[in-house]
């Protein structure tokens, strides 16, 4: 009875450590993984990293739009598209110019998202709830067609193409993108910045107004905070992040295809993060690695992989519908971490 006890104990302090893992440092654990991956001279495991860190970003975009906010996007392939092809285009006006350019043109593609999260949030951003995901659905579908009736502008069914080694021929003497190492160094780079930024906006004021007009936007009016503004600006900074997760994709593959606005980009989006939890910071993390684990490893030798993929979801959703990561025990944030200047605003 005694080594039951002994072993009962031990199982709920690994419960409780990897719980603890999960919630806290598995982001930066993955990030890690993905420097790591420097190391390893494949291009198929550059690919996948590739792949992962792309899915990993556009998964925490909607994730601080879908629980910051409260909105659920079914239009985040609109951003995601156009990041890309915007990095395409740019890649392919400055095809002569030094390599370094390659290390700042993200910054077209995260322009080009915001764009397009002000079209969306002009025409969404006044409401919430099922109407605004049913809205954001009809965008997207509409953003589809419209892809596909304009090949001059994103190249019909064969899309756009871009050569990035014409940079690096062009002086060999900076850093050159053409091989995979630095590419991937490049990748990783600016995912871990544009997560960073991410969760600065989300820890600071801007984010609490975001879960204050989330939760109780009639209290949030009478503080005389602008519901309809602090929306607004959430879709800009979610589809902005987004049309970078665009152009990691578009510059590893050299590509951007007009099925890049097809509405099951949206979809998989949505599912990725519910399947790990939108709650979780980590949730986009361990969603982006089932996803390509599912859809880039298992579908290469099993021809049902998207039978077991919708499964897997239907499974998690019964069990557990707030994802897999809720299976660990997370601690409460005020036993984690002490509220600053509480005691100021109580004596105020």
């Amino acid at each position: 009875m005694r080594r039951q006890h002994v072993l009962l104990a031990a199982f709920m302090a690994l419960r409780d450590w990897l719980g603890t893992l999960l919630h806290h440092r598995l982001a930066w654990a993955l990030g890690g993984v993905a420097v790591i991956g420097l190391g390893i001279d494949s291009s198929r495991v550059y690919a996948l990293l590739g792949q992962f860190l792309a899915a990993w970003l556009l998964g925490r975009a909607w994730q601080i739009l879908a629980h910051g906010s409260g909105l659920f996007s079914f239009a985040h392939a609109i951003p995601l598209a156009c990041g890309a092809f915007a990095m395409v285009w740019s890649m392919r006006g400055l095809a002569h110019a030094s390599p370094l350019w390659l290390t700042a043109l993200p910054i077209g593609a995260a322009i080009a998202g915001g764009c397009a999260g002000v079209l969306v949030g002009a025409l969404a951003a006044r409401v919430s709830g099922t109407v605004f995901a049913m809205i954001t659905f009809g965008l997207g579908e509409l953003g589809y067609l419209s892809a596909q009736a304009m090949p001059t502008l994103f190249g019909g069914e064969a899309g756009l193409g871009a050569d990035r080694a014409l940079a690096a021929a062009h002086d060999m003497h900076l850093a050159s993108f053409a091989s995979a190492g630095p590419l991937h160094l490049l990748l990783t780079a600016w995912t871990a910045f544009a997560l960073w930024c991410l969760h600065r906006i989300e820890e600071s004021d801007f984010g609490a107004t975001m879960r204050l007009v989330r939760d109780n936007p009639v209290r949030a009016q009478m503080l005389g905070l602008h519901a309809l503004r602090v929306r607004f600006q959430a879709i800009v900074l979610s589809f902005a992040a987004s049309g970078i997760a665009g152009a990691l994709l578009a510059l590893q593959y050299e590509l951007a295809s007009p099925e890049l606005f097809a509405p099951s980009q949206s979809v998989e989006v949505v599912m990725t993060v519910l399947l790990a939890g939108v709650a979780v910071p980590a949730g986009p993390a361990i969603g982006a690695g089932i996803q390509v684990a599912i859809t880039h490893v298992l579908a290469i030798h099993w021809l049902w992989w998207q039978m077991a993929y919708g499964a897997l979801f239907i499974v998690v959703m019964l069990v557990r519908p707030g994802g897999i990561c809720t299976v660990w025990p997370r601690r409460s944030l005020a036993a984690r971490k002490p509220l600053k200047y509480t005691s100021q605003k109580v004596q105020r």
